[in-house]
């Protein structure tokens, strides 16, 4: 089971480092989960290309309908309701010093015993530091 947060599958739609690398985690044989703020996180950060001029308008509503139809609407990513996690998620915050919505992918990832699988150096080294938790940087083997 893989744990995968929005940095990964940001990179589904943006041609950039570790595109491929992204991309090939949808033919994998094992489930993809993610808490449900990822659907926002995603849309957002196209959106956000968008608002800086990296992409046409147009062409970001176009992206944000593939993810909404895509991935998430085809069950390839199993998403799991953020209340569920949200209380572990928050001592997971406090302890590790960190983002409360990258420890909804933490808490996701303890909970569910899987490999958490992220684009985010920082997330990475904050959620490696966990005693049992299996992280995978994008890009390294």
């Amino acid at each position: 089971m893989l744990v995968l947060d929005a940095s990964v599958a940001v990179k589904w739609y943006e041609v950039e480092e570790f595109h491929e690398k992204a991309l090939s985690l949808l033919d994998a044989d094992a489930p993809l989960l993610a808490p449900g703020i990822m659907e926002v996180e995603v849309a957002a950060a196209i959106m956000a290309r968008s608002r800086r001029g990296e992409i046409p308008p147009d062409h970001a509503e176009k992206l944000v309908r593939s993810w909404l139809t895509g991935p998430i609407d085809s069950t390839v990513i199993h998403l799991v309701e953020n209340r569920q996690l949200l209380e572990d998620a928050a001592r997971l915050a406090v302890s590790l010093d960190h983002k409360l919505i990258d420890c909804l992918y933490i808490a996701l990832t303890r909970d569910s015993e899987a490999m958490l699988v992220t684009a985010d150096g920082q997330m990475a080294k904050k959620a490696s530091s966990i005693s049992g938790l299996t992280v995978r940087l994008l890009g390294q083997a």
